[in-house]
C-alpha cells in the first residue's frame, strides 16, 4: 500500500515493525481489555485467573506436556493462522486487482506514468480498505478472542 517506507524499529518486539499490523496490534489490545465480564471478560482479569488455574492444572516442577495439551496448541495455532489471513484477504485481492489494473493501464498507454500514478492510487485505495476493514474487524476480533479464551477454559482447565 506505500507504507512499508514508514517501517520503523519497534522496541516492543525487538525488530521492524509496519504502521498497519501496530494499528492491529493494538486495537486486538484493546477489544482484549474491553470484553464484557460476562463473556469471560475484561480480559486481563481472566488471563489473571487462567494463570492461576494453569498451577492448579499443571503444579510446578512436574512434567506435564501431553497429547491433549499438544493439540489444543495446534489448535489454537491453526485458529490463528486462520484469523490472520481471513483480516489480510480483503486488503491482498484489493492491492492484487490494483497492480493488475496499473499493469493494464501501463501496457496499454506507456506514455503514462504509471509509477507516479501507481503510489497515489495504491495508498487511497488501501485507505478505503483499511477503514472499512477496520470498522468491520472488531466484530470478528472480539468473537475469536472469546471463542479461544473459552476454547483454552473448557479443554484444559475444565472450568475452574
Amino acid at each position: 500500500m506505500g507504507f512499508n517506507m514508514a517501517e520503523t524499529f519497534d522496541p516492543q518486539f525487538g525488530g521492524q515493525g509496519s504502521l498497519v499490523g501496530d494499528l492491529l496490534f493494538m486495537l486486538t489490545l484493546v477489544i482484549f481489555l474491553t470484553i464484557p465480564r460476562e463473556l469471560g471478560g475484561p480480559g486481563h482479569h481472566a488471563l489473571l485467573m487462567a494463570v492461576r488455574s494453569s498451577f492448579n492444572s499443571l503444579p510446578l516442577l512436574s512434567l506435564g506436556v501431553n497429547l491433549p495439551l499438544l493439540d489444543l496448541l495446534f489448535g489454537l495455532l491453526q485458529s490463528t493462522t486462520t484469523l490472520a489471513l481471513q483480516l489480510a484477504a480483503p486488503m491482498l485481492v484489493t492491492m492484487l486487482v490494483v497492480d493488475l489494473s496499473l499493469g493494464l493501464i501501463g501496457k496499454t498507454m506507456p506514455q503514462f506514468n504509471i509509477m507516479s500514478a501507481g503510489v497515489t492510487l495504491r495508498t487511497v485505495v488501501g485507505m478505503v480498505v483499511l477503514i472499512l476493514g477496520i470498522a468491520l474487524t472488531g466484530n470478528v476480533i472480539s468473537s475469536k478472542l472469546i471463542a479461544g479464551m473459552d476454547t483454552v477454559r473448557l479443554t484444559y482447565f475444565h472450568g475452574t
